[in-house]
This record gives structure tokens, sequence and C-alpha cells, in this order.
């Protein structure tokens, strides 16, 4: 897919609107059932969001990838 700002980034804004949503809606479900549901729902756009890890690699430099996610430990 091609949109005007990427190709991944309307999934991640989507996935991570969609996240929000489901961590603040649990407290006024009744049952454990809703409760399930936005369970189910937060790993479907957790999963979704994953889009954002590959545009992280697209931009960052092979020599600097092991240092990038906040590793304190660097391979030689």
């Amino acid at each position: 897919m091609w949109a005007r700002y990427g190709r991944r980034l309307p999934f991640v804004l989507v996935a991570w609107i969609a996240m929000a949503l489901c961590l603040f809606l649990p407290p006024l479900a009744g049952s454990a059932v809703p409760i399930s549901v936005l369970i189910v729902l937060w790993l479907i756009f957790w999963d979704l969001s994953t889009t954002f890890n590959m545009r992280v690699m697209e931009i960052i430099p092979p020599t600097k990838r092991e240092v990038s996610g906040g590793d304190t430990q660097v391979f030689p």
C-alpha cells in the first residue's frame, strides 16, 4: 500500500490509536467478556504496529543498529 505519508505510517497510526482505546476502555467493561475482547483486539493491533520496527531498521544504518534499541551490550 502506498500512501502520502509512506507505506507503513497509516497502519502504525491506526494501530496506536486503537491500542490507546483498548487501554482506556477496560474500566468501563461490565464483565470479563468485554475485557477479553479488548485484550484480543489489543494483541491484534500490537501485531499491526510492529511494522514500525521495520521502519526503524530502514532509517538506522547497519553499524548503529545494535545500540539504537537502548541495549547496553555491544557485540564486537
